[in-house]
């Protein structure tokens, strides 16, 4: 019957799974009930059989009945039958067959342990031959070899590191090394157990330390696997084993691991703090693919991870992550060996980006499931952290619900960690790109060019330190680096007090090079438009004053170098300069200066039209600048010098010549001295053209491309002329890495001559000379140099090396001494034999071949001083002289400083003779100081005290002078104050240049004081004198000498503004020396009035200096640590009681103007405060600073008036809050202690405390204006809570008591609700802490932001906006349609707030007074999910 036939109908009672609703478009789907689909075949099949039925016939022939009928009664009871019996048979099956007996009926032995049965045992150690144990660990490894057959003996000599190294080395299957493991570790926590069976020691710590051992070698075998990498980079088939080696170790790591054979704890605290300290980038992917696999057990999330270890160790990941992360980024190249680096951009920076990727996706995992307090980071490292921390969460491309989620998070971190900061508040504000920002307003004194409104004090510090091996460029990629700074750097740099920096011009060009070469570097204008706004700012200052604040020499030179470079340009300048119109204005000075400066500036020929214009338009006011300074009268200067220097005529004054005539003429003459015939140059030549070329000519760019010169052409004539240049390098030892280019091929082609020319060509002079200091000065300089190149490594080891040995051997062989003595004699001889003429009379001092003088320590020392200091003798024979003196020095040095001290106390010497006994290196400013005294010394430092002396000072007498000056500074000073009246000016020019270095901070200070403290010292005059050091008005002669002692009145009888008004940051450290001075003599006061005294000046200072950002540092040299506590004592206590007389006292639009303004004055007390705190930790390591019970009533009091406010009033008093918050911070520990100790069920005060407590709180809750303060007031919470806790479980007298999370406590014996007070006081009461302060919400977003959503949604709601009301003749305007439009909610994609539509012409005219309907604009769209286009219409 087919199928055709009939149409299938569903049951009338069974429901389809299609809705009613799409019946129209589905077909009805029914359960279990559906059409056959049939097939052809299937059709087939149904006609021939199905639909006749199946029958099959009988096998045998008399079987013609069924046996239904027969079976129908019995099976059932058969089945009953079999059923019984299986049941049967699985019970034997469990309990006979596969069940192992525990303990047989018989057994009387010991078990290995409870679940191992009686047949179970350890396999034997036997003793095996070596080859016989290879054999055996062979077998192991080979899977063809059965198990049974070798686990029945493990060899001895297989014990932890031993089988682990065999696992990886022989490969052996991870099932059999597991095996192997497990036998081993069985094996011997046996034998533990049999030998500590008598000593009772606990099973537990047995296994303990067992497991620990086995993961102790775990993990040594895998750092020497991890640092095998590198030894095998060159032999790719060791390589390929160590591959194989370390993927196998790692896989039977992570199998011990699963199954817990090694210390889990042990194994993360390892990799943690591994992680943490692998520096070669070639290890890091390595690492994070270790640091990966065993993630999860390390970072688990923080419902499941409740221990603290976890927390630590998550931690120190996120911090190592943001570490690597931050090394990674500022990288420039991905591998750290020292023969190889990437050269191919795209491979550094995919490996890079790949490492990078891992690290960021890690960061994510952590910031999205762990505690947010794991983002908590010291203040240092947090300034690092931050930038990477939001790069690497901005780049997550999540849903919009999670980056919100991301976003609230990261505000979160970063609040939390900005309230932790200790620092001084406010945040500095951004003046952007404007230099006029950073100068004082218009209406004030516009000559303080030097008091910016935003000053790095750091900064200045490191300028006036610069110190050889800082590296500037990691400080200008690290710091931020702003406009500010470029002024602060070029004020600097031409400020008078530093003028004795002779590297500060050098130094300011380099700083900026750095800066636009970097990797955030700065546009080339932006510096350039800064650089000559100062310019024109400093032709604002009057003529009289300018000096005070400007070097214009050092101005010149600056900005000829920064022409040089191309950072500023002249035609710039000029375009600025006449479209200001300062040319044409009568009555303003300002183009004296300009034309000043442009005259003295390299001036290029291009330009030359547009600089004889701006001199032309001078005609009307000054003619003198036409006359005499065009272009063309500048290159007749320029050719007048060139001549004077052809004909040796290097006498010149070069004040007389502009700056650009001398810029022109050194160029000319470098390259006159690099054109010609190559001739070997001496050491009087090189001096000669040192000096022209940096005091003559002012050109020391040029002068190092001259010495470049000659040492790649190997000029140099013997060993001195390479001495002569060794001590032109270290003079100018911090402009010598700036002006040479190749500094590796430079030192290189320096050793090259040392070693393998002159040593052979002047053997005698290079035994007697020393170059180990040039050697130490390279390796200090030059540090990344010496690493990268091994060839230079090796160089300067083996320079250093023959250095030494050289120095031992004059020492020790005294043959080697007499054989280079007599060379040097004989060739005196015989320079004195081909001298002398046939008919003159011989040297009574000549030695000949035949007459060999003896050695004779005093006879030669005496001739050939007298040699030396000798004006008749020639120079070469003064040079022969040298190299013995230097001989005898270096062969005994104490005979030697014995004679040479028998010199200085017969004084029979001149003056310019200890210069060149000096600067010749065979005396020493320390044997003159020792016999002589001071006296000879401030002689000898004092240049002008000789004036034939100045072609005597070498750069050597520089170099040791400034460094016997820095070493004994304080020495010098005290001398030079017991002998003012003859050394004042000497004593200026030792303190001012010297003083500002920060390691001599605290010197300085004391010297000050020791001079002031003098009755006859005229503080006022040296104030004066000091703070105008370097300019024109600053001249040595008598009449300043006498002001010094002319004590008419003293700084006491004067007002202090008379000279804080002058702070800056070039004299920040003499205002700071002068306050310690001024505050250490009012602490002397002997009627006790001394308080209300320095309340009076700390208060009269600030009010001076309140709109001086340097006004907070002038308490940074006080020292007392008992005079800073009072100092903080003073200011606090002011700040506490003005808050309470203060608070809320002003109208609804205006704020309290006592503190509230815009210059942020209320900030500076607590700036004093921070900073003083800082330093008192400094001094005396302890951050506590301890209050007394009266400001602890302050501090509850104003907690109890921040309460009281409204939340409006706190809005306007959030500045005092902030204060209020952050002085408790620092007093943090102290009122705590306090807290605790009042919280005893006895003390008076507690009740107090716990409304205190309660209050704060509860101004906790109120605060939802200002995130920042919310999460101070939750960190001091938070804090209180932890230093309860801590103090409750401190055991006193042997008791306990534990913590619970309960309000209140009866008595000392109920356990369930007490906490013991601090351990210092002994104290057994029991403490009453509020409910809320144990129930303190966690660290996350929930506690901080209110996410509710807002279910009830006033219709009258307007956001802002004014709907039009309806027209009265709308007739198509109906309740339906009001109903059918709505405000659309984007974020949560919700219709809230009804809209009224209007009809079209109803709608107002755009130019209506009161506006065009709301739903006609484009406003409209944004508050539905819907966007403009923007593309051409189809």
């Amino acid at each position: 019957m087919l199928p055709t036939k009939y149409l299938l109908t569903p049951p009338e009672e069974l429901h389809p799974y299609v809705p009613d609703y799409l019946r129209d478009t589905q077909a009805a789907i029914y359960p279990d009930f559906d059409p056959w689909q049939h097939t052809k075949d299937e059709d087939t099949i149904m006609t021939n059989f199905v639909s006749k039925g199946y029958y099959t016939t009988s096998k045998v022939n008399f079987e013609s009945v069924s046996a239904r009928s027969s079976l129908q009664d019995s099976l059932p009871k058969l089945t009953v039958q079999l059923a019984s019996q299986f049941s049967n048979v699985v019970k034997l099956r469990e309990e006979e067959v596969n069940r192992i007996p525990a303990l047989p009926k018989n057994f009387e032995g010991t078990l290995f342990n409870d679940l191992s049965g009686p047949g179970f045992s350890l396999p034997t150690r036997i003793t095996l031959t070596d080859h016989k144990r290879e054999l055996w660990l062979q077998e192991l490894s080979s899977s063809y070899a059965s198990l049974s057959k070798i686990s029945k003996y493990v060899p001895h000599g297989l014990k932890r590191r031993q089988v682990l190294e065999q696992c990886y080395m022989k490969q052996i299957p991870i099932k059999r090394a597991i095996w192997l493991i497990k036998c081993c570790y069985s094996l011997e926590w046996k034998s533990l157990m049999i030998k500590n069976q008598n000593k009772n020691e606990n099973t537990n710590n047995i296994n303990f330390q067992l497991l620990k051992d086995w993961t102790d070698n775990y993990v040594f075998i895998m750092e020497k696997l991890i640092f095998e990498m590198n030894t095998y980079s060159d032999d790719q088939i060791r390589l390929k084993v160590w591959k194989s080696e370390i993927n196998y170790f790692l896989k039977l790591i992570g199998n011990c691991y699963s199954l817990n054979l090694l210390n889990k704890e042990v194994f993360h605290h390892w990799l943690v703090e591994f992680f943490s300290k692998v520096e070669n980038f070639e290890f890091l992917p390595l690492t994070l693919h270790i640091l990966t696999t065993f993630w999860d057990g390390i970072c688990q999330p923080n419902n499941i991870s409740d221990n603290s270890q976890p927390f630590f160790l998550v931690s120190k990941i996120v911090e190592t992550l943001l570490q690597k992360y931050y090394q990674i980024s500022n990288a420039k190249s991905m591998i750290n060996d020292q023969k190889y680096i990437i050269n191919d951009i795209k491979k550094n920076n995919s490996i890079k980006k790949a490492i990078l990727n891992t690290i960021k996706s890690l960061v994510i995992k952590l910031f999205q499931t762990q505690s947010l307090e794991i983002f908590l980071f010291p203040n240092s490292s947090w300034d690092t952290y931050k930038p990477c921390l939001y790069e690497i969460l901005n780049t997550n491309n999540d849903t919009s619900r999670m980056t919100n989620d991301i976003r609230r998070k990261l505000e979160l971190v970063s609040y939390r960690n900005e309230s932790l900061k200790f620092s001084i508040y406010p945040i500095e504000k951004s003046l952007g790109n404007d230099p006029a920002n950073y100068f004082p307003a218009p209406d004030s004194n516009n000559e303080y060019i030097t008091q910016l409104k935003s000053v790095d004090v750091k900064f200045t510090k490191l300028l006036d330190n610069n110190s050889i091996d800082y590296d500037w460029s990691t400080y200008i990629d690290r710091e931020s680096f702003s406009v500010g700074h470029v002024l602060q750097l070029l004020i600097w740099t031409i400020h008078p007090s530093r003028k004795d920096h002779i590297d500060s011009i050098h130094l300011a060009t380099k700083i900026l090079l750095l800066r636009i070469n970097s990797m955030e570097g700065s546009q080339e204008y932006v510096f350039e438009d800064t650089i000559w706004s100062l310019v024109f700012r400093i032709s604002k200052i009057k003529p009289e004053n300018r000096n005070s604040f400007v070097n214009l020499e050092c101005l010149y030179r600056l900005l000829n170098l920064l022409i040089v470079y191309g950072i500023i340009k002249v035609p710039t300048y000029i375009r600025k300069l006449i479209s200001s119109g300062i040319l044409y204005l009568s009555d303003s000075t300002d183009k004296f200066f300009h034309c000043d400066v442009l005259i003295n500036l390299n001036i290029s020929p291009l330009t030359k039209s547009q600089y004889n214009m701006v001199l032309k338009n001078m005609m009307e006011y000054d003619t003198s600048y036409f006359e005499n300074y065009t272009y063309d009268k500048l290159l007749v200067m320029s050719e007048e010098l060139k001549q004077n220097l052809l004909n040796g005529q290097d006498d010149f004054d070069p004040e007389s010549y502009p700056l650009s005539v001398k810029s022109m003429v050194s160029e000319w003459y470098l390259s006159y001295l690099c054109n010609g015939d190559l001739k070997m140059i001496d050491k009087g030549s090189l001096l000669r053209n040192f000096r022209i070329f940096k005091n003559k000519l002012e050109g020391s760019h040029h002068l190092y491309k001259w010495l470049e010169f000659i040492v790649y052409h190997q000029l140099m004539e013997n060993i001195e002329t390479l001495e002569a240049l060794m001590d032109i390098l270290m003079c100018n030892e911090k402009i010598f890495s700036q002006f040479i280019n190749d500094h590796i091929l430079f030192i290189k082609t320096f050793i090259f001559i040392y070693i393998n020319i002159l040593k052979v060509k002047d053997s005698d002079a290079y035994f007697v000379t020393s170059f180990m200091p040039f050697w130490k000065f390279v390796m200090k300089c030059f540090p990344v140099e010496i690493t990268i190149d091994e060839d230079l490594r090796n160089k300067m080891s083996s320079v250093y090396e023959n250095e030494k040995l050289k120095i031992e051997k004059l020492t020790k062989e005294k043959q080697l001494c007499y054989s280079i003595h007599d060379n040097l004699v004989n060739e005196k001889s015989e320079h004195n034999i081909k001298s002398n003429s046939p008919g003159s009379t011989p040297n009574n001092n000549s030695v000949t071949p035949t007459n060999r003088p003896s050695w004779n320590f005093t006879e030669i020392f005496q001739i050939n001083i007298r040699i030396l200091l000798g004006k008749n003798n020639s120079v070469q024979e003064q040079s022969r002289s040298r190299k013995i003196m230097l001989l005898l020095k270096g062969s005994n040095v104490r005979e030697y400083n014995k004679f040479i001290s028998i010199f200085l106390k017969r004084k029979d010497f001149k003056l310019y003779d200890l210069y060149f006994l000096i600067g010749s290196k065979l005396l020493t400013l320390e044997q003159i100081q020792k016999i002589l005294g001071y006296e000879y010394i401030m002689q000898l430092i004092s240049i002008n005290s000789c004036e034939d002396s100045l072609e005597m000072i070498t750069p050597y007498f520089e170099i040791h002078c400034f460094q016997f000056i820095v070493n004994n500074f304080q020495n010098i000073s005290n001398f030079c104050i017991e002998n003012l009246s003859k050394y004042y000016h000497q004593f200026l020019g030792i303190l001012i240049p010297i003083g500002t270095r920060s390691g001599l901070a605290r010197t300085s200070t004391k010297i000050i004081e020791n001079l002031l403290n003098q009755s006859h010292i005229n503080k006022t005059q040296f104030l004066e004198d000091a703070l105008r050091y370097g300019t024109t008005s600053n001249i040595v002669n008598n009449d300043l000498e006498c002001d010094i002692f002319e004590d008419d009145h003293t700084l006491d009888e004067l007002n202090i503004t008379n000279f804080y008004h002058k702070l800056d940051f070039t004299n920040l450290w003499l205002f700071q020396s002068f306050t310690s001075y001024q505050i250490s003599i009012l602490m002397k006061d002997e009627d006790g009035s001394y308080m209300d005294n320095l309340k009076i000046f700390l208060f009269e200072l600030i009010d001076v200096c309140k709109g001086n950002c340097l006004c907070s540092q002038l308490l940074q040299q006080i020292s007392n640590v008992d005079i800073l506590r009072l100092i903080i004592h003073i200011f606090e206590k002011d700040f506490f009681e003005k808050c309470l007389s203060d608070l809320g006292i002003h109208s609804d639009d205006t704020v309290n103007t006592n503190f509230q303004n815009d210059n942020d004055e209320i900030y500076i007390p607590i700036k004093i405060i921070i900073l003083l705190s800082q330093r008192i930790s400094k001094i005396s390591g302890s951050s506590e600073i301890k209050i007394d019970n009266e400001m602890f009533q302050l501090i509850c009091q104003n907690i109890q008036k921040f309460y009281c406010l409204t939340e409006e009033n706190l809005v306007h008093e959030g500045k005092r809050l902030e204060i209020f918050l952050k002085i408790f911070t620092l007093h943090q520990k102290s009122i705590f202690h306090y807290i605790v100790t009042c919280l005893q069920t006895n003390h008076k005060n507690r009740s107090n405390i716990i409304q205190t407590i309660k209050s704060l709180f509860q101004l906790f809750d109120k605060i939802s204006f200002n995130l920042n303060l919310k999460l101070m007031l939750y960190e001091i919470l938070s804090s209180l809570k932890s230093y309860i806790i801590y103090s409750s479980t401190i055991i006193s007298d042997s008791e306990y008591h534990p913590v619970t999370s309960s309000s209140s406590v009866t008595s000392a014996s109920s356990q369930n609700n007490t906490m013991t007070g601090n351990g210092n006081n002994n104290f057994h009461s029991t403490l009453n802490i509020p409910r809320d302060l144990l129930n303190l919400p966690p660290f996350q977003v929930s506690s901080f932001i209110d996410d509710k959503e807002k279910t009830n949604v006033s219709d009258d709601i307007t956001l802002g906006i004014t709907l039009l009301p309806c027209g009265t003749n709308n007739d198509n305007f109906t309740e339906d349609n009001m109903k059918k439009y709505y405000l659309y909610n984007v974020k949560d994609e919700v219709y809230e707030s009804q809209l009224h539509n209007e009809s079209y012409y109803n709608i107002s005219n755009y130019q209506s007074d009161h506006g065009s309907s709301f739903n006609n604009s484009c406003l409209n769209l944004s508050l539905f999910n819907t966007a403009y286009e923007r593309r051409n219409p189809k």
